[in-house]
């Protein structure tokens, strides 16, 4: 019979000890596998499911604990639980299954910006909790889902910039929490749905950019709390209903580049939260609503492209908050009001292509900061404002084909402009230097006016000039050679003159 030794309880320490480290050394190399249960079924997604040709998805890995701080996964913390997949702009392609309705908290899904396609995913249907869906800007082809309404507790849902096609379905109409329903530059046919006006809670619509057609339902009026009305860019047709101006909470309405028609309701001009209105693009005609200064938020106001007619009222000039005003290719008549000029936030003002007369307000640049001012394709006369360029951000000047006069001396600190198209009026004496020599500018357009003196040789220092038109003028002198290494110069003429 083999008999064991005793072991000494030093001796039996130092076992135990040995042996604990062996253990934990084994448990470290060993592969952990506690992942959590939403962890695998991501995991399943990325492997099965999903294309990621950019492995953004290179840090979903098997070891950690749980998925909380993986790339595009956001967590309820402490409970370390996803409710939120936003991978939005990563390239991702493959298919949406019903796999990621196993997050039972996820509330989330934004995938906008990636490369799915097919028809809807109607696996996602199963995710009974989400509260924003975002699967724009990808390739989903084919009908809007029907069955929409059983994402019951839904309130943003922007289906925009995909290939689905067909009517507008009757379950759109059966989201009670909605607030957001954004199905922009689509294949959208058909006309705008009355049952739209179900959505009591919408606050936000964009259906610009499709086909739909006929007029704007009346059961829209219903949508008290809409701060967001976006329906350009389609085929609709009739008069801009006057019940838009009875929806208070309006800050955005956009219903240019359609067949609307008819004059503009003065009930808009009501909207005292409004900060961008754009009607351009339409077929509207009769006059500029005279209580237009009541749109007291305004910032941004595009009525161009139109058949207005009348005189741009005096009461624009109470617009405090405008920074751009687009009234170009309409009928308008008469003179710019003179307090245009005292809009401090002014920034862009487009009014070509009317029957405009009388001179620009001569304080004009005086008080705001300019960028852009097109005026050109009117009658304009009389010289420029003197304080045009007074903010140095002017970056296009255009005012061809009118009757100004006097010289360029207001542009002489204008060093920031990109775009000066003065041609076709009767402006004289000599270019301002910083016009001929500066590297910014890419258009200087003249010709056909009365402007003199030397074609500078600092001309060199134009590197951008691609357009050089100064023809039938009254330039003199030698054509410096410095021209000739404008390596950007495609357009150059200069005949009639005194070259």
């Amino acid at each position: 019979m083999v008999r064991l030794c005793r072991i000494g309880s030093s001796e039996s320490k130092l076992l135990r000890t040995l042996l604990f480290l062996f253990l934990s050394l084994l448990l470290y190399l060993l592969p952990c596998n506690a992942i959590s249960d939403e962890g695998k079924i991501l995991l399943h997604i990325k492997k099965m499911d999903w294309i990621d040709k950019h492995n953004v998805l290179n840090n979903w890995n098997s070891s950690d604990e749980n998925p909380c701080g993986w790339n595009g996964v956001f967590c309820n913390i402490p409970f370390n639980v996803v409710t939120k997949v936003n991978l939005s702009n990563t390239s991702i392609a493959g298919r949406l299954t019903s796999t990621i309705c196993g997050l039972q908290n996820l509330t989330d899904l934004i995938l906008h910006l990636n490369h799915f396609e097919g028809p809807f995913p109607d696996g996602l249907l199963a995710c009974k909790h989400l509260h924003t869906l975002d699967l724009s800007n990808n390739l989903f082809v084919g009908s809007l889902p029907h069955n929409i309404p059983e994402l019951g507790e839904l309130s943003h849902l922007n289906l925009g910039s995909n290939n689905f096609s067909g009517d507008i379905p009757p379950s759109f109409g059966m989201l009670p929490n909605l607030k957001t329903l954004w199905l922009k530059n689509n294949l959208l046919n058909g006309s705008i749905p009355a049952f739209l006006g179900n959505l009591t809670e919408l606050e936000s619509l964009d259906l610009s950019e499709n086909r739909l057609s006929c007029n704007i339902p009346a059961s829209l009026k219903r949508l008290s709390k809409m701060t967001d009305l976006w329906l350009g860019n389609n085929l609709l047709s009739g008069s801009i209903p006057a019940f838009l101006g009875n929806l208070t909470e309006l800050e955005s309405l956009d219903l240019s580049k359609n067949h609307l028609s008819d004059n503009i309701p003065t009930s808009l001009m009501k909207l005292s939260k409004m900060t961008d209105l754009y009607l351009w693009g339409n077929q509207l005609s009769g006059q500029i609503p005279h209580n237009i200064d009541e749109l007291r938020s305004i910032r941004s106001l595009d009525f161009s492209t139109n058949q207005l007619n009348g005189t741009i009222p005096q009461t624009v000039a109470n617009l405090t908050h405008l920074e751009t005003l687009a009234l170009w290719e309409n009928n308008l008549t008469g003179s710019v009001p003179t307090q245009l000029g005292m809009l401090v936030n002014l920034t862009t003002l487009t009014l070509c292509s009317n029957k405009l007369t009388g001179r620009l307000p001569q304080n004009l640049g005086t008080h705001s900061d300019l960028w852009l001012v097109d005026v050109s394709e009117n009658n304009f006369s009389g010289p420029l404002p003197r304080n045009l360029c007074k903010s140095r951000n002017l970056y296009a000047l255009v005012i061809f084909s009118n009757n100004f006069n006097g010289t360029l001396q207001p542009l002489d600190s204008c060093n920031s402009l990109l775009y000066a198209q003065l041609y076709k009026n009767q402006l004289s004496g000599e270019v301002p230097l910083v016009l001929w020599s500066s590297d910014k500018l890419i258009q200087l357009k003249l010709y056909n006016n009365m402007f003199e003196g030397h074609i500078p040789e600092e001309i060199g220092g134009a590197k951008g000039l691609q357009w050089l038109q100064i023809a039938n003028n009254q330039f003199s002198g030698i054509i410096p050679p410095q021209i000739g290494k404008l390596r950007n110069l495609v357009n150059f003429s200069a005949s009639n003159n005194r070259l």
